[in-house]
């Protein structure tokens, strides 16, 4: 990983990414990964790593959240999403991206985790380039906006040129994604880095995941130093993500929707059309006068004024434990969720039935925490006379 860094390096960084970086595949660097990778891993950046993580728990979903919000107005990579098909429609969404956002969990959960995660992903990467090379690169995108840089490090022309399947490009802003936002906006997301090495070694995490899934380390984003990696977020968001989503191409605003009326059936307290309000200030960098009083309003209100105090900290813990208790549920009930939300959609579902799905609630934290506590008891039970022998 390097160590130093400058502006002309952004750029020239940028340029090699949407210019080589665009014709090259996404796996690329498994191929020239060694066999004694493991052995590489800096198990102590690891672990201040995933403390940033804990710690911001919440903040770091809602970021991710957001990242991959951004990201599916890139036309590559909602042409991908649209053609595997497993993201179109609230319930696809649904599964989709809680299982996206599981897998990102577990990259925090020990090496183990990782890399049975990234093995799982890489091979869902794999799937989906072949498809979009089967189906070929018939889109040609606006040259107007074009989500790359040129030489220069401006906005340049689109991705046409760019080989039908994932690209190195494509993994790259993928990337952005899931750490951008909280580089970029850290106090207007309320992530909080306790120690500059807890941030760094959330960092260093993330190019382990880039490198594992087959970034090449010339356009890894997480490749250089903790203020190298955020130019380049900085770099990203100007030049890709803010064109981007202010064009709008119809196919890209068609998959953000999926997305976020995923997310509502992951948490209903999530309103589509103000956390896209709330979400697009932020990251077109513009300011939001919603009153104080509206629903966007209460989003600025808890990441802007609450959760960046110093004596937030009870605050964040408990919303850090209720969205672990969150995904925890529904990944309990996904099966569940997901054929009420089909039935809903097709019409199929009647009025006392949608009233009912709300009151589940309640029954699937009772049901599921019962279950779990009965586990633990009886594994307890099991070994306590076995030990006693």
């Amino acid at each position: 990983m390097r160590n130093s860094f400058s502006a002309s390096n952004i750029d020239l960084w940028a340029a090699n990414l949407t210019t080589r970086g665009k014709q090259i595949p996404h796996d690329a660097g498994t191929k020239l990964s060694p066999s004694n990778a493991d052995n590489e891993i800096d198990d102590e950046r690891c672990e201040q790593g995933r403390k940033h993580f804990d710690n911001n728990f919440f903040t770091l979903l809602v970021n991710m959240l957001a990242g991959l919000y951004a990201i599916l107005y890139v036309p590559s990579i909602s042409r991908i999403l649209d053609i595997t098909g497993k993201s179109n429609g609230r319930v696809g969404s649904f599964t989709r991206y809680l299982s996206t956002l599981t897998h990102a969990i577990s990259w925090f959960e020990g090496h183990s985790a990782m890399k049975k995660s990234l093995r799982e992903v890489l091979q869902l990467h794999r799937a989906a380039s072949f498809k979009g090379e089967k189906d070929g690169y018939s889109d040609k995108l606006d040259e107007k906006v074009g989500n790359t840089f040129n030489a220069k490090g401006d906005s340049g022309v689109g991705n046409a040129d760019g080989i039908s399947g994932i690209s190195q490009y494509d993994m790259v802003v993928t990337q952005w994604g899931f750490i951008g936002p909280s580089l970029v906006f850290p106090d207007k997301l309320a992530v909080f880095a306790r120690t500059a090495e807890e941030e760094e070694g959330f960092i260093y995490i993330f190019y382990l995941v880039g490198r594992s899934l087959g970034i090449l380390d010339e356009y890894n984003l997480c490749s250089g130093t903790l203020e190298e990696t955020r130019q380049r977020c900085h770099k990203i968001l100007h030049q890709v993500i803010q064109p981007v989503i202010q064009k709008r191409e119809p196919l890209c605003h068609k998959m953000a929707d999926h997305l976020l009326n995923g997310i509502n059936l992951l948490n209903p307290l999530v309103s589509q059309k103000h956390f896209r309000l709330f979400i697009d200030c932020l990251l077109l960098e513009r300011d939001d006068n919603s009153p104080g009083l509206s629903i966007n309003g209460f989003y600025q209100f808890v990441f802007q004024s609450v959760l960046v105090q110093p004596y937030a900290f009870p605050v964040r813990w408990f919303l850090n434990e209720l969205l672990r208790f969150n995904f925890w549920l529904a990944d309990q009930w996904a099966d569940k969720i997901a054929h009420d939300a089909q039935k809903a959609e097709e019409g199929n579902q009647s009025s006392i039935e949608r009233f009912a799905a709300i009151l589940n609630i309640p029954l699937f934290a009772f049901i599921s925490v019962s279950n779990h506590l009965a586990v633990t008891v009886r594994k307890r039970l099991i070994h306590e006379p076995m030990e006693a022998d």
